[in-house]
């Protein structure tokens, strides 16, 4: 049986333009600790700016299960 997997969403706050930005990650744990530390890559869709940041610069983050195996 494969191991649970877990979808987190962050929602963040453009550097550039202060819109939202939204970013889905897939994790082996439900718990913030290895997302808050880890790099998130952000594309804002109102001004077409990339940018890297932190996971706990989240203004907000949800967890739910993901039974889905990637290959």
């Amino acid at each position: 049986m494969d191991e649970m997997q877990y979808a987190h969403t962050l929602f963040f706050v453009c550097p550039h333009c202060k819109l939202l930005v939204a970013a889905s990650l897939v994790r082996r744990k439900g718990n913030l600790k290895g997302v808050d530390s880890g790099k998130v890559e952000l594309k804002c869709f109102s001004c077409g700016k990339s940018s890297d940041v932190v996971g706990m610069a989240a203004k907000r983050h949800y967890a739910d299960d993901w039974p889905y195996s990637f290959p």
